[in-house]
């Protein structure tokens, strides 16, 4: 699915909440940091506190806009109530995926719940 949106010339950003090192490092491992224009994650703090969603997804859209990336229809993919309420702090619709570490009722609020990649992919792709 991530290579199907990447072949369709959209680009793609990360905005985790788990540490950037961690994020780059999954992302490594499986062979996937090609298809992404941007990596953005959580920077630790001086009191151990990591930034939230909403500093995350801000940093992905000045990454994407730094690449030369259009930003002005944005959409979020996550599978918590943190990325639907960070999404919504940036006026960025969310799709909510149900493969993820959420619960459905953690959909609340996002344009959509899809339940598969393939869902996604069409949702996506049209």
């Amino acid at each position: 699915m991530l290579r199907a949106v990447q072949d369709a010339g959209i680009p793609q950003s990360t905005a985790s909440t788990k540490p950037e090192n961690q994020v780059q490092a999954i992302l490594e491992h499986y062979a996937l940091m090609d298809m992404f224009t941007a990596i953005s994650g959580a920077r630790p703090g001086p009191d151990g506190r990591t930034d939230g969603k909403s500093f995350v997804i801000a940093q992905a859209l000045e990454r994407m806009r730094a690449a030369g990336v259009d930003t002005s229809r944005p959409v979020l993919v996550g599978d918590r109530q943190h990325d639907v309420e960070g999404g919504a702090e940036h006026g960025i619709p969310v799709i909510f995926v149900g493969w993820g570490f959420g619960e459905p009722d953690e959909a609340d609020g996002a344009l959509a719940h899809v339940t598969s990649p393939a869902e996604l992919q069409s949702l996506l792709l049209g």
